[in-house]
């Protein structure tokens, strides 16, 4: 009988400990959507807030967290203002269709500043929300940086 109730203890406590640190991990980017100012900085990261995006204009924008880069964890919405798509990812990256490119990206991430491209036909991203953060514990998986050849594909294992 006390096995069976230490067993019992012994799971809870894992199971309470595992759910507490995935709620830590969520934290940061919990803590900069509820900043939500343009230009926001937190302890674990940044907000640029919304900011409107004309098509084919680059935007630079400055975090200044430093550190590097590539622990960096980042996320990038978009807002449209007229055409009812509302908060959205459509066509995050980029699609071509009928020989037109819509959607927007980021790209050139430096300890310092991002840029954010919107495509000449887009209408999803009227304005964009980037965020960035440093994450609280590593990934379940991190692939290792991998090069790719143009129109070609990776295939990633992880257990």
């Amino acid at each position: 009988m006390f096995r069976r109730l230490l067993v019992v203890v012994l799971v809870l406590t894992l199971a309470l400990a595992f759910m507490a640190s995935r709620s830590q991990a969520a934290k940061p980017a919990e803590e900069l959507q509820a900043a939500g100012k343009n230009g926001s900085r937190t302890q674990s990261g940044w907000s640029s807030g919304w900011v409107p995006l004309t098509l084919g204009n680059p935007v630079t924008l400055t975090h200044g967290l430093g550190g590097d880069p590539l622990v960096y964890a980042t996320q990038l919405w978009f807002r449209d203002t007229n055409d009812g798509y509302g908060v959205n990812t459509r066509a995050y990256g980029g699609i071509e269709s009928g020989g037109e490119r819509y959607g927007a990206y980021w790209s050139k991430l430096t300890n310092a500043d991002v840029v954010v491209n919107r495509f000449g036909w887009d209408p999803y991203a009227d304005e964009v929300r980037m965020m960035i953060w440093f994450p609280q514990q590593a990934p379940d998986y991190c692939s290792p940086w991998t090069a790719i050849a143009a129109g070609g594909s990776q295939v990633f294992t992880y257990v």
